[in-house]
């Protein structure tokens, strides 16, 4: 599935996931991270990009999240044996539905600082429709 985010939009190809509720897709910077065509998101290029604190209720609404020492959010999503860590933040969102027609709108979303999962080098992420 292909979506934007931030201001100005970068476009993300994420992986429909009906048994996940989180949409999260490689930050940067990307520690561990597997290899992907397009470039990553740069949450320092977008001027709506938002961290959730650690001290906000938004923050302990996603599953397996803790608040690190400097009271950053941060979550761990996990498939089986792999997973994608990073800190939920807030973005503006972009699709266009099949009429055309560009539809904006705010999301909570995973800004993956680590992800070893094995993917295309077409995807980006997840896009949780759970």
């Amino acid at each position: 599935m292909k979506a934007s985010i931030g201001t100005l939009p970068v476009d993300i190809y994420g992986v429909a996931d009906t048994g996940s509720n989180l949409v999260w897709t490689q930050c940067v910077p990307c520690d561990d991270c597997f290899n992907q065509t397009y470039p990553k998101f740069d949450p320092q290029k977008s001027c709506t990009y938002t961290e959730i604190s650690c001290h906000s209720e938004k923050c302990h609404e996603w599953d397996q999240v803790y608040c690190s020492p400097q009271n950053s959010c941060n979550y761990i999503s996990g498939y089986v044996s792999y997973g994608s860590q990073g800190v939920p933040a807030k973005e503006k969102a972009t699709i266009t539905s099949t009429s055309g027609q560009v539809i904006s709108f705010d999301i909570s979303f995973g800004c993956s600082h680590n992800s070893n999962l094995h993917y295309d080098a077409h995807e980006t992420g997840i896009i949780g429709l759970g």
